[in-house]
């Protein structure tokens, strides 16, 4: 929830996001969230597109409440 607000957006944040989101196995090896670059599911411009709306304060996703939240 408001992940951008959170962490800013240095270009480290830019970089580890992306990566995340690329291969999420090189950070969390047990996890089940998908490798949306690796597995190719994502191109390298879509994950930056995916980037750039969780870090910009003013997209949907750091400005309107979490789904479930109060």
């Amino acid at each position: 929830e408001k992940y951008g607000l959170k962490r800013g957006q240095s270009e480290a944040v830019q970089r580890y996001t992306y990566e995340v989101i690329y291969n999420a196995w090189a950070y969390f090896p047990c996890t089940v969230m998908y490798r949306f670059g690796a597995q190719g599911l994502l191109t390298p411009e879509e994950i930056a597109d995916v980037v750039a709306y969780l870090l910009d304060p003013e997209s949907d996703f750091n400005t309107k409440p979490a789904v479930g939240s109060k």
